[in-house]
């Protein structure tokens, strides 16, 4: 295997005599598996179950009806917010012989154009001499009239900022758009522990419409528990997880999250805590997470264990939160420790300051059946120092020189397309590309159960990846099975180990870049309850070419079929 970046066989010489009876296989998983790659891994959890991308909604066709009118031209009256002229301009072309059918089509344009430039209006075609060929459509731009939050809201609900989230956007006696009245609601639906739904009925005078809006009370406790065979082999491949969410602790729509996991040689833990600022869906979060582990199985002689703190505080900004599709927007900045030790001795000593700026956003549409795509895109840079262990410095100085400023750019992008009434098609694309070498807690990974999941989790380690993963769903129907995806899958993935390569860096002839590949069967069944059942079985496909001998992955484990097991239960 290739030599590492942070340790090497002539480091310490203490620590180099008493290796001397370890396996290589465990001296390169001490080398790959420490703090930094542990703590990236716990950070990323398990996805909940994706559900089958919505059908497109069919159209039928507008049936001809009433007499035949001879229509020479359009005439819009009451239009102030959208020039005269440009609505009758997109009427002109269809005058002719027309049926009623067809005037309320020609009104249904007025009003769309309308949608388009972002305001409310309804245009009707009242009843008139049609005679000379002249059809009137009257325009009735909307007006926001008063705002009320029905009596019976939670005492635990500030009911006035919930009202001033809705209506942020809404001005009362001022023309109003359907998209700006949409993100209110939503963005106050978004507030923890409480559901709002708003109702638009007739108000006092011509176009004007009221807003009436329900409060209604949440669960302030809700959480997940679960199993898995998700971990390290080195750490303990079986795990428990739960996470705990307490809502709404000031009466503003917050939130509490908790994190944990544990396996045999690792625990895990990280608090988040959100709040809404002002009333147009800005939010801030502070995060705290620790780590601490022991490697074990086959590695026990190294007597590695090590630990990982970080801290990470964000603002977070919707651009776009709509029931079609949502853009936000995240600035975030953190702190990250991470200490390893191997035979009591210190081994690594880092510490990581860094910023990110992050723009994810989804979609649902009609194209060709139905479909929902979402993507994420992530610029994130910093600073590691290696100051703390002068022996660790030196070395990174030697080889990757990895200490000092880095950067990366990460993305990801999927597609849920639905190909027939049970039967779609999702397809994921991540990637990830840096200016130079990384820090473990930095890099990506091939193998894993959201990855190319014939190889264990941090199988394929590098500076530089790219994962492809394709997937054919068949939801099985029946009452009894009403909730359960059946599905086959191909994954493959690239990766580039050290954006930079030294000189020296690959005594056993290793690839600097190579490929993996899988494929499998899997099902999932959300059953009645809350209980959520995973089952992912995986072969690979071709060699690994980041092999630590013959037949053998990087942690030591068989090159073979295996599976991926997830049982939880929210309540």
């Amino acid at each position: 295997m290739a030599t590492n970046r942070y340790f090497s066989c002539s480091s310490f010489a203490t620590i180099a005599l008493s290796l001397a009876f370890s396996s290589t296989t465990a001296t390169c998983l001490a080398q790959s598996v420490d703090a930094g790659a542990l703590s990236r891994n716990a950070e990323s959890a398990a996805r909940p179950p994706e559900e089958a991308p919505p059908a497109a909604t069919p159209v039928a066709p507008r049936a001809k009806t009433g007499p035949v009118v001879q229509v020479r031209r359009f005439v819009v009256e009451g239009a102030t917010l959208v020039p005269t002229a440009r609505l009758e301009a997109l009427l002109a072309k269809r005058a002719g012989a027309l049926h009623f059918s067809d005037l309320e089509l020609a009104a249904q344009i007025v009003s769309r154009e309308y949608a388009r430039r972002g305001f409310f209006a309804r245009a009707t075609v009242p009843p008139q001499d049609v005679t000379d060929g002249v059809v009137r459509i009257e325009v009735i731009e909307g007006v926001m009239g008063q705002t009320t939050v029905l009596p019976g809201a939670p005492a635990n609900i500030d009911a006035d900022y919930v009202r001033k989230i809705a209506t942020a956007r809404l001005k009362e006696g001022a023309p109003y758009s359907a998209a700006d009245l949409e993100r209110g609601l939503l963005l106050a639906d978004d507030l923890a522990g409480v559901s709002i739904r708003g109702v638009l009925k007739s108000g006092e005078g011509r176009g004007r419409s009221d807003l009436d809006l329900t409060i209604t009370d949440e669960p302030f406790f809700s959480g997940v528990v679960g199993v898995n065979n998700q971990g390290s082999i080195a750490t303990g491949v079986g795990q428990a997880f739960a996470t705990a969410s307490l809502a709404n602790f000031s009466g503003r729509g917050d939130r509490l999250q908790l994190i944990g996991q544990n396996s045999a040689r690792l625990v895990y833990g990280k608090a988040v805590y959100r709040a809404p600022i002002g009333a147009d869906g800005l939010s801030a979060d502070l995060g705290l997470s620790t780590l601490r582990y022991r490697l074990g199985h086959d590695f026990a002689a190294l007597e590695s264990e090590g630990q990982a703190g970080v801290v990470e505080a964000g603002l977070t900004y919707p651009l776009v939160r709509a029931s079609r599709g949502d853009l936000s927007v995240r600035l975030s900045a953190s702190r990250q420790r991470y200490a390893d030790d191997v035979l009591d001795t210190p081994l690594r000593r880092k510490r990581l300051v860094g910023g990110a700026l992050e723009v994810w956003g989804e979609r649902t549409d009609q194209l060709a059946g139905g479909g929902h795509t979402s993507f994420q895109l992530r610029l994130a840079g910093g600073r590691l120092d290696l100051s703390d262990q002068p022996d660790d410095a030196e070395q990174d100085a030697l080889t990757a020189r990895a200490a000092g400023d880095y950067g990366k750019l990460v993305f990801e992008i999927s597609r849920a397309q639905r190909l027939a009434r049970s039967l779609y098609l999702r397809g994921r694309l991540f990637g990830q590309a840096t200016t130079g070498n990384l820090d473990t807690a930095e890099q990506a990974s091939l193998g894993g159960p959201t990855n190319v999941r014939a190889y264990p989790v941090i199988e394929g380690a590098g500076d530089e990846a790219a994962v492809a993963n394709l997937e054919l769903h068949r939801p099985v129907g029946g009452p009894w099975a009403s909730r359960i995806d059946l599905y086959g899958f191909v994954d493959g993935g690239w990766v580039r180990q050290h954006r930079k390569p030294w000189d020296g860096w690959n005594a056993s002839g290793q690839s600097n870049a190579y490929t993996l590949a899988g494929a499998g069967l899997g099902a999932t069944w959300n059953a009645p309850g809350g209980l959520n059942l995973s089952l992912v079985a995986a072969a690979p496909l071709g060699p690994n070419p980041g092999q630590t001998a013959p037949g053998v992955n990087q942690d030591g484990s068989r090159r073979a079929a295996r599976a991926w097991l997830s049982l939880s239960r929210t309540f």
